[in-house]
């Protein structure tokens, strides 16, 4: 017998509890956590997540807030953990989540100013090399490989001296932007493990992280921590949207197409998905047994679902 396909349609409405968040309104705090190696002793940081877990079979979004350090960019593994002995298990029981990358806060590719030193009426004399709209008495800027040194009123005047030496020398900028805010779903992958934890670890492969040194309470750490006041974590779980409330059928469903914003958060069968930049993901000809969709703000993250299924 042939198979036969019905079409259907879900539009997003307001009030419905499309994800949930774990630990109420309130963001989750982090705490240290001491890391003992053959030689040194490091800080990392986890988010003790009370009397909510993070359980298999389930799908989750988070969003986590992290500082950025003012020079060095670290490599930071986010893991979910169990619990032994009353705390947490970060050797045992735990899931890698993702790998994130936290850039420093400061920027100097591809800006840079050059010094000049030069003779300028019997003196030596060091200035900067700027472009005509730098206005800067004492500046200098380059044209056509003349050389103008901006000498009275902030307009330049071509004066005669002598270049003796231009010397490239690379400049830090800071960034306006002192932390940063990563976003990603996940699923538990170990039905034995009820996670209570949220574990970042510092990757401490880099040569600077043993040069670094810092004593707190009579005790010597090493390497780079994370500053904990700056830091905050938000769980929420993805409700599946596949049940008797929406009427989109579950064992049966093979073929949707979402309309929402660009970047917009899915998650199919546990999985990430985000809408590019034509606010349109369609997925074909797979067996789709749990979707979610992540609404924060029902202004913004409005969607619709157009889905075929086998009747």
């Amino acid at each position: 017998m042939a198979v036969t396909y019905g079409m259907g349609q879900y539009r997003m409405k307001r009030g419905t509890p499309y994800i949930t968040k774990l630990n109420g309104e309130n963001s989750i705090t982090p705490q240290f956590i001491e890391v003992q190696t053959n030689t040194y002793t490091y800080k990392d940081v986890y988010f003790n997540l009370g009397n909510e877990t993070i359980q298999y079979g389930h799908t989750y979004y988070l969003e986590l807030t992290l500082p950025r350090h003012v020079q060095y960019t670290s490599d930071i593994d986010i893991k979910i953990c169990g619990t032994a002995n009353g705390t947490i298990d970060i050797t045992n029981q735990y899931q890698n989540i993702k790998q994130i990358i936290v850039p420093n806060s400061l920027v100097s590719t591809n800006f840079y100013q050059d010094v000049l030193l030069y003779e300028y009426n019997s003196k030596t004399e060091v200035g900067l090399v700027t472009n005509a709209t730098d206005n800067t008495v004492g500046h200098v800027f380059k044209n056509n490989n003349n050389y103008f040194l901006i000498t009275k009123n902030g307009k330049p005047q071509l004066e005669k001296y002598q270049p003796l030496k231009v010397i490239e020398s690379w400049k830090l900028k800071e960034m306006d932007e002192d932390t940063i805010t990563y976003n990603m779903i996940f699923s538990p992958i170990f039905d034995s493990i009820n996670y209570s934890y949220l574990y970042l670890e510092i990757d401490r492969n880099n040569d600077w992280n043993t040069s670094i040194e810092y004593i707190e309470n009579d005790k010597t750490y090493k390497g780079l921590f994370i500053d904990i006041n700056n830091a905050k974590l938000d769980i929420y779980e993805v409700n599946n949207l596949l049940n008797n409330d929406t009427c989109i059928p579950q064992s049966s469903l093979n073929h949707i197409g979402v309309w929402g914003h660009p970047e917009m958060y899915l998650a199919i069968n546990g999985e990430q998905i985000q809408i590019g930049k034509n606010g349109f993901y369609e997925l074909d000809d797979f067996n789709i047994t749990n979707l979610g969709i992540v609404v924060k703000d029902e202004n913004i993250d409005r969607f619709s679902i157009d889905y075929e299924f086998a009747t």
